[in-house]
């Protein structure tokens, strides 16, 4: 399944549990995890079906579209934290996904992602806990986000294309 995800391990990330991180120094850019053997979509359920199946929105679910969630499948990937500043983003592909720097990384860096780049729905907001400079607070919708980091993310090419065309 994961193509490329050479030289990341897995450690405590204080108040949020565990956390996926640099074992050595990336360039922005850089690929860090591949996972495009094709069967990303096919893995997917319903709102619906993820709840009945007992996976919990908030902590379990990746959406993928407007009613399309990714469970967790056992694999490091899911223990991606959010950050409001991030190292990294998701790219969808369509054989998959990819995790790219999106900024240089020191060995020991955690890989954190703004979640706010794949929630689409207005309605869902997280708590907070990155402790970022300049945090947030709440996790909301794509459309919620500064105008500025907006752009930024869009730039960056790091953005659910169903947040986008949710529009802003």
């Amino acid at each position: 399944m994961l193509t490329a995800c050479r030289y990341l391990y897995i450690g405590d990330a204080p108040g949020l549990g565990v956390g996926v991180y640099a074992a050595q120094p990336f360039a922005k850019g850089s690929l860090l995890v591949s996972d495009e053997d094709g069967t990303l979509h096919g893995r997917c359920l319903t709102l619906e079906q993820a709840l009945a199946a007992g996976y919990d929105r908030e902590d379990h679910l990746f959406q993928l579209a407007p009613d399309r969630f990714l469970p967790p499948r056992g694999c490091f990937d899911d223990l991606f934290n959010h950050s409001c500043a991030p190292t990294g983003g998701w790219m969808l592909t369509p054989r998959g996904a990819r995790f790219v720097a999106i900024r240089d990384l020191a060995a020991g860096d955690e890989l954190t992602y703004d979640y706010s780049t794949y929630l689409i729905d207005d309605h869902e907001t997280l708590a907070c806990r990155c402790d970022a400079p300049g945090c947030r607070g709440l996790i909301r919708a794509w459309r919620t986000l500064p105008a500025v980091l907006r752009e930024r993310y869009r730039r960056l090419g790091v953005v659910h294309p169903a947040a986008l065309a949710a529009g802003d």
